[in-house]
Protein backbone atom coordinates (compact mmCIF):
# COMPACT_ATOMS: atom_id res chain seq x y z
CA UNK A 1 0.00 0.00 0.00
CA UNK A 2 1.12 3.85 -0.67
CA UNK A 3 2.50 5.67 2.30
CA UNK A 4 2.99 8.61 2.61
CA UNK A 5 7.09 10.28 3.47
CA UNK A 6 5.96 11.78 6.84
CA UNK A 7 3.70 8.96 7.86
CA UNK A 8 6.55 6.31 7.34
CA UNK A 9 8.90 8.61 9.40
CA UNK A 10 6.20 8.52 12.46
CA UNK A 11 5.62 4.67 12.41
CA UNK A 12 9.76 3.95 12.39
CA UNK A 13 9.48 6.66 15.42
CA UNK A 14 6.43 4.93 16.89
CA UNK A 15 8.25 1.51 16.27
CA UNK A 16 11.43 2.73 17.81
CA UNK A 17 9.75 3.88 21.04
CA UNK A 18 7.82 0.65 21.24
CA UNK A 19 11.09 -1.58 21.43
CA UNK A 20 12.71 0.82 23.96
CA UNK A 21 9.48 0.45 26.03
CA UNK A 22 9.15 -3.61 25.39
CA UNK A 23 12.07 -4.10 27.24
CA UNK A 24 11.11 -2.50 30.30
CA UNK A 25 7.72 -4.35 29.85
CA UNK A 26 8.63 -6.96 32.37
CA UNK A 27 8.60 -4.99 35.68
CA UNK A 28 5.25 -3.13 35.00
CA UNK A 29 2.21 -3.72 36.96
CA UNK A 30 -1.12 -4.66 35.41
CA UNK A 31 -2.95 -1.17 35.46
CA UNK A 32 0.44 0.57 33.89
CA UNK A 33 0.43 -2.14 31.62
CA UNK A 34 -3.28 -1.07 30.64
CA UNK A 35 -2.32 2.43 30.33
CA UNK A 36 0.94 1.18 27.92
CA UNK A 37 -1.53 -0.15 26.02
CA UNK A 38 -4.08 2.85 25.41
CA UNK A 39 -0.77 4.87 24.38
CA UNK A 40 -0.18 2.13 22.18
CA UNK A 41 -3.09 2.36 20.60
CA UNK A 42 -3.61 6.21 21.00
CA UNK A 43 -0.36 6.30 18.93
CA UNK A 44 -1.33 3.96 16.22
CA UNK A 45 -5.27 5.17 15.58
CA UNK A 46 -4.70 8.44 16.48
CA UNK A 47 -8.95 10.21 16.70
CA UNK A 48 -10.60 7.03 15.36
CA UNK A 49 -9.83 5.55 19.34
CA UNK A 50 -11.96 8.44 21.04
CA UNK A 51 -15.43 7.99 18.77
CA UNK A 52 -14.48 3.87 19.68
CA UNK A 53 -14.76 5.00 23.29
CA UNK A 54 -17.52 7.21 22.89
CA UNK A 55 -19.33 3.80 21.47
CA UNK A 56 -18.24 1.97 24.25
CA UNK A 57 -19.56 4.36 26.76
CA UNK A 58 -22.98 4.71 25.01
CA UNK A 59 -23.44 1.33 24.86
CA UNK A 60 -22.59 1.44 28.78
CA UNK A 61 -25.08 3.91 29.48
CA UNK A 62 -28.28 3.48 27.29
CA UNK A 63 -28.25 -0.43 27.12
CA UNK A 64 -26.16 -1.63 30.38
CA UNK A 65 -27.87 -4.97 30.09
CA UNK A 66 -25.60 -6.24 26.75
CA UNK A 67 -21.93 -5.82 29.03
CA UNK A 68 -22.25 -6.12 32.61
CA UNK A 69 -19.32 -4.11 33.75
CA UNK A 70 -19.85 -4.65 37.74
CA UNK A 71 -19.79 -8.43 37.30
CA UNK A 72 -16.67 -8.67 34.83
CA UNK A 73 -14.11 -9.63 37.46
CA UNK A 74 -13.56 -13.13 38.32
CA UNK A 75 -12.86 -12.25 41.75
CA UNK A 76 -10.48 -14.18 44.21
CA UNK A 77 -10.59 -17.87 44.49
CA UNK A 78 -10.09 -19.16 47.92
CA UNK A 79 -6.98 -21.52 48.39
CA UNK A 80 -7.68 -24.75 49.34
CA UNK A 81 -5.30 -27.57 51.06
CA UNK A 82 -2.45 -28.96 48.74
CA UNK A 83 -4.02 -32.25 49.85
CA UNK A 84 -7.30 -31.48 48.64
CA UNK A 85 -8.18 -34.16 45.70
CA UNK A 86 -10.39 -33.65 42.43
CA UNK A 87 -11.58 -35.79 40.01
CA UNK A 88 -10.73 -33.67 36.82
CA UNK A 89 -7.44 -31.50 36.48
CA UNK A 90 -8.15 -29.33 33.60
CA UNK A 91 -5.23 -27.51 32.81
CA UNK A 92 -5.40 -24.69 30.67
CA UNK A 93 -8.47 -21.80 30.97
CA UNK A 94 -8.60 -21.56 27.08
CA UNK A 95 -12.09 -21.99 24.90
CA UNK A 96 -11.81 -25.66 25.06
CA UNK A 97 -10.82 -25.70 28.97
CA UNK A 98 -13.14 -23.41 30.10
CA UNK A 99 -16.00 -25.26 28.22
CA UNK A 100 -14.84 -28.85 29.57
CA UNK A 101 -14.60 -27.26 32.78
CA UNK A 102 -17.90 -26.28 33.05
CA UNK A 103 -19.25 -29.30 31.55
CA UNK A 104 -17.26 -31.74 33.82
CA UNK A 105 -18.86 -29.28 37.35
CA UNK A 106 -22.32 -29.99 35.88
CA UNK A 107 -22.73 -33.18 37.74
CA UNK A 108 -22.51 -32.79 41.31
CA UNK A 109 -20.87 -35.70 42.49
CA UNK A 110 -17.45 -34.51 40.51
CA UNK A 111 -14.79 -31.86 41.76
CA UNK A 112 -13.44 -30.13 38.96
CA UNK A 113 -10.42 -28.14 38.92
CA UNK A 114 -9.17 -25.35 36.12
CA UNK A 115 -5.68 -24.05 36.40
CA UNK A 116 -5.01 -21.17 34.02
CA UNK A 117 -1.22 -19.49 34.18
CA UNK A 118 -2.45 -16.28 33.25
CA UNK A 119 -5.47 -13.86 34.59
CA UNK A 120 -8.54 -12.05 33.83
CA UNK A 121 -8.29 -10.67 30.01
CA UNK A 122 -7.78 -6.79 29.77
CA UNK A 123 -11.04 -4.32 28.59
CA UNK A 124 -8.94 -3.65 25.54
CA UNK A 125 -9.84 -7.62 24.00
CA UNK A 126 -13.38 -6.56 23.56
CA UNK A 127 -12.22 -4.23 20.79
CA UNK A 128 -11.76 -6.28 17.51
CA UNK A 129 -9.37 -4.06 16.15
CA UNK A 130 -6.81 -3.26 18.70
CA UNK A 131 -5.51 -6.86 18.80
CA UNK A 132 -1.92 -6.22 17.45
CA UNK A 133 -1.56 -4.16 20.66
CA UNK A 134 -2.29 -7.55 22.77
CA UNK A 135 0.50 -9.35 21.10
CA UNK A 136 3.82 -9.82 23.08
CA UNK A 137 1.72 -8.18 26.15
CA UNK A 138 1.44 -9.82 29.84
CA UNK A 139 -1.45 -11.46 28.84
CA UNK A 140 0.49 -13.65 25.76
CA UNK A 141 3.17 -16.43 26.14
CA UNK A 142 5.14 -14.42 24.40
CA UNK A 143 6.66 -17.45 21.66
CA UNK A 144 8.60 -17.18 18.60
CA UNK A 145 9.34 -19.15 15.77
CA UNK A 146 11.81 -21.04 14.42
CA UNK A 147 14.30 -18.78 12.07
CA UNK A 148 13.62 -19.22 8.69
CA UNK A 149 14.83 -18.58 5.27
CA UNK A 150 11.70 -18.05 3.90
CA UNK A 151 9.41 -16.09 5.94
CA UNK A 152 9.89 -13.23 8.42
CA UNK A 153 12.47 -12.14 7.32
CA UNK A 154 12.62 -7.93 8.05
CA UNK A 155 11.89 -9.52 11.97
CA UNK A 156 14.67 -9.84 14.42
CA UNK A 157 16.39 -12.81 13.88
CA UNK A 158 14.35 -14.07 11.59
CA UNK A 159 11.70 -15.50 13.89
CA UNK A 160 7.99 -14.70 13.67
CA UNK A 161 5.70 -13.63 16.81
CA UNK A 162 3.31 -16.70 17.44
CA UNK A 163 0.84 -15.43 19.78
CA UNK A 164 -0.68 -17.83 22.44
CA UNK A 165 -3.10 -16.45 25.06
CA UNK A 166 -1.83 -16.70 28.78
CA UNK A 167 -5.22 -15.45 29.77
CA UNK A 168 -8.74 -17.14 30.88
CA UNK A 169 -10.12 -17.80 27.11
CA UNK A 170 -6.47 -18.31 26.00
CA UNK A 171 -5.68 -17.29 22.25
CA UNK A 172 -9.62 -16.43 22.00
CA UNK A 173 -8.42 -13.23 23.97
CA UNK A 174 -5.81 -12.50 20.78
CA UNK A 175 -7.60 -13.71 18.04
CA UNK A 176 -9.35 -10.23 17.07
CA UNK A 177 -12.92 -11.88 17.43
CA UNK A 178 -12.51 -13.67 13.82
CA UNK A 179 -13.07 -16.89 12.90
CA UNK A 180 -12.84 -19.10 9.68
CA UNK A 181 -15.16 -21.72 8.46
CA UNK A 182 -13.86 -24.90 7.15
CA UNK A 183 -14.23 -26.04 3.30
CA UNK A 184 -17.49 -27.39 2.58
CA UNK A 185 -15.34 -30.00 1.15
CA UNK A 186 -13.19 -30.84 4.08
CA UNK A 187 -16.73 -32.12 5.77
CA UNK A 188 -18.90 -34.14 2.57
Amino acid sequence: PFCTFPKLIFLILISNVKDKEEEEMEAVSDQTMQQYSMTRIALSYGPSISFVMLVRLTILLFRPDIEDVAHRKLGDVTPLPVTQEYDFIVVGGGSAGAVLANRLSENPDWTVLLVEAGGEEIVLSDLPFVYPSLQLSPIDWQYKSEPTETSCLALKDRRCNWPRGKVIGGSSVLNAMLYVRGNARDYD
